[in-house]
């Protein structure tokens, strides 16, 4: 065990002693991550215009005109102002207004009539956003104004007369309206769907890109750390260590136990820094922090054996970096940890999904997300368990005829 632990020792000093590796790739995930959420636009401020009405008319029906801003999402965009014409063109003209709405007098008595009436609309040439909405909402409140007298006009046309109506006109207007309704429900009300709304905290929202990126981006840093990793095999063979660890009657085999035991704690480090930045900076979900730091540094260790498997199979240290680089590059792009899997094509996720570091970004999320129980965990960890034991078995015999 004194060997074991030597070499535990041994490795983790030279780890220290380069610390410029080790800190590039902490760096790079965190620059990707950077760039991403720049590049996202995050979540500013809504562009919010004053529209001023100048109702002529005084009528329930021009006061209904601007109530189109008055409801979700065109309030958060567009509040209303009544003013006299004078006030509201001096508005308009001092840049202070997005818009003004000008409802001739006679309006309601037009419409009820289906008789030609004419709105203006003066906007704000400063502004780009806010007119343009403003124009397209009343464009479509008109449209829907014209169907409502292709289809109800002569029983409106009743309601423009003067006096009180009798009791019989209203009876037969109150069933006329009836057919109307009855017969356009199928338009208007069609079946009903449920609908369930969940808002999110407003400064979760604001982050919801970096907690998409930031599990790809831990992974990353712990793939290109075993890859940097790897290659240390090859200074171990040209210093002739591997071959006087062969000649020693502690076994090959717990040399690179040892090797990979510190690799582990390494990879710990780095997963409980990752998790608890993103759940301190962004409130990232982190249900199951202690299985998530040990999920992270055990898948570490398979990816490491990747890396250095592919060292092992090149005839010299600059092939194996270049094979470590493509495998990197191509693994990470379908992988999940340039692009999380929600952001790219469903066939291309479902391949990515079988890369070794697509499924470890994988179930790190649902870790993360606590949408796993324990049996599953567990059963994880055994499968995870299994495919290190198995490329254990291939990279010791491996090293030992290479070391040679």
């Amino acid at each position: 065990m004194r060997f074991l632990f030597g070499t535990i020792a041994k490795d983790l000093r030279r780890i220290v002693r380069d610390p410029v590796g080790l800190i590039a790739w902490v760096i790079m995930p965190l620059l990707i991550g950077g760039v991403a959420t720049l590049a996202s636009g995050g979540s500013g401020p809504e562009p919010k215009g004053t529209l001023v009405v100048v109702d002529r008319d005084h009528s329930f029906l021009s006061a209904l005109m601007p109530q189109i801003f008055g409801r979700p999402p065109l309030s958060d965009m567009v509040q209303t102002e009544n003013a006299d014409y004078e006030t509201a063109r001096k508005r308009i003209d001092a840049g202070k207004a997005s818009g003004v709405l000008v409802i001739p007098e006679g309006f309601a008595r037009c419409f009820l009539r289906s008789q030609l009436v004419e709105l203006t609309l003066f906007t704000n040439p400063s502004q780009r956003i806010t007119p343009a909405v403003i124009h397209e909402a009343l464009v479509a409140e008109t449209e829907a104004a014209f169907y409502v007298q292709r289809v109800a006009g002569p029983e409106l046309a009743t309601y423009s007369g003067s006096g009180a109506a009798s009791d019989a006109e209203l009876v037969r207007r109150t069933l006329a309206m009836n057919r109307i309704v009855r017969k356009a429900s199928p338009y208007l009300f069609p079946q009903l769907i449920k609908l369930e709304t969940h808002e999110l905290d407003a400064h979760q929202n604001d982050h919801r890109l970096i907690i998409l990126f930031y599990p790809g981006l831990i992974v990353l840093a712990v793939f290109g750390m075993a890859q940097a990793s790897s290659e240390d095999i090859w200074k171990e063979r040209s210093l002739g260590t591997l071959a006087r660890v062969r000649a020693t009657p502690s076994p090959l085999a717990m040399f690179l136990t040892g090797k990979i035991i510190a690799l582990w704690l390494l990879f710990a480090c780095l997963g409980m820094a990752g998790v608890s930045l993103a759940h301190l900076t962004v409130q990232a979900p982190n249900h199951f922090p202690v299985a998530s730091v040990l999920w992270v540094a055990t898948s570490g260790v398979l990816l490491y054996l990747v890396a250095v498997l592919l060292q092992l199979v090149a005839a010299e240290q600059r092939t194996g970096v270049i094979l470590n680089s493509l495998v990197l590059f191509v693994f990470g792009m379908i992988g999940g940890t340039f692009f999380p899997f929600e952001l790219m094509p469903r066939w291309l996720a479902r391949i990515g999904e079988f890369t070794p570091n697509g499924w470890t970004i994988l179930q790190l999320k649902k870790l993360l997300a606590g949408s796993l129980t324990a049996g599953s965990v567990a059963c994880d960890f055994a499968v995870l368990t299994i495919l290190i034991a198995a490329g254990f078995a291939v990279f010791v015999p491996l090293v030992r005829r290479w070391a040679v």
